[in-house]
């Protein structure tokens, strides 16, 4: 990044996040997709305050509560934005979760409906330095699970699209136009 490879692109960060390499995004992501955890939330506030910056975040759930995978409980989630929202220099935009590998007879449809109320719930809160427009949950082989399950329930047959290979797919909610830079 620091050769400007990516310059004038909207870089966003998604994977796992130590607190000692927090400072090598602050100021060259628009939005850091997985803070699983308050204390990275922490971390990260108190880098971008030193550079003067609002960080955009997303807060990753463990809606599987899988021991493998990073983020925050269901039943932590409402106390740890109530916390990290105090912190002018974090902007929570939403959540961010992969849930487990779906089973055949119910697929991820009912981590996706769990995600939304927990969402909804959040947004419903009002509170300070919470924007919450963006829903990122599952893999595009559960996007692909989910558009074949669902048209598979109305009796049609799904129609061809692309999907990028390798990408979760984002709802940018609720009713606002997405971003030029998340349209495909």
């Amino acid at each position: 990044y620091d050769q400007d490879a990516y310059a004038g692109a909207d870089l966003q960060f998604i994977g796992t996040l130590q607190t000692n390499k927090v400072k090598y995004l602050i100021g060259k992501v628009s939005l850091i997709q997985s803070v699983g955890s308050d204390h990275l939330g922490k971390a990260i506030a108190k880098e971008a305050a030193k550079k003067d910056l609002c960080q955009d975040i997303l807060i990753e759930v463990n809606i599987g509560r899988e021991e493998a995978k990073s983020g925050l409980l269901p039943e932590e989630l409402t106390s740890a934005v109530e916390e990290l929202s105090a912190l002018p220099s974090l902007r929570i935009r939403g959540l961010m979760a992969i849930p487990p590998i779906a089973d055949q007879e119910t697929g991820n449809t009912p981590y996706f409906q769990k995600m939304r109320q927990l969402y909804d719930g959040l947004a419903a809160l009002d509170l300070p330095n919470v924007k919450m427009d963006y829903l990122s949950m599952g893999m595009t082989d559960d996007f692909r699970e989910e558009r074949l399950r669902h048209s598979l329930r109305r009796g049609g047959l799904v129609p061809p699209g692309r999907c990028p290979v390798f990408t979760v797919f984002i709802f940018h909610l609720p009713g606002k136009r997405c971003p030029e830079s998340h349209r495909r």
